[in-house]
């Protein structure tokens, strides 16, 4: 019976307080404005991302589609062309870029 019996011990390590992320400010001769962050999903979109980024936009007073946009979606290589073209494209426009990979 003694190998049947299973223990769990969750580890936690020290919470640490983060100060909040800068909100882009769009810059002279820049129309288009300004992304804090865009990130991009590889591999299929699973519930814990839109958990993440929602956090996020909460805890550091970000709003969903405008100061932080999903640029890529889709479990082709052509979801990472088109995150890197998009970053690409606007250079100095975006403060940070995150990329979730769910698939291999």
């Amino acid at each position: 019976m003694a190998e049947l019996i299973v223990q769990f011990r969750i580890l936690e390590g020290d919470i640490m307080s983060v100060p909040k992320l800068p909100k882009c400010i769009p810059g002279e001769g820049n129309p288009n404005g300004c992304t804090t962050i865009a990130y991009a999903v590889i591999g299929p979109h699973e519930f814990w991302i839109d958990y993440v980024i929602n956090y996020v936009a909460r805890t550091n007073d970000l709003e969903i589609g405008k100061d932080i946009k999903l640029i890529s979606d889709g479990a082709s290589s052509q979801a990472y062309y088109n995150y890197t073209n998009y970053i690409l494209s606007h250079t100095n426009e975006t403060a940070y870029g995150i990329i979730f990979c769910t698939s291999e």
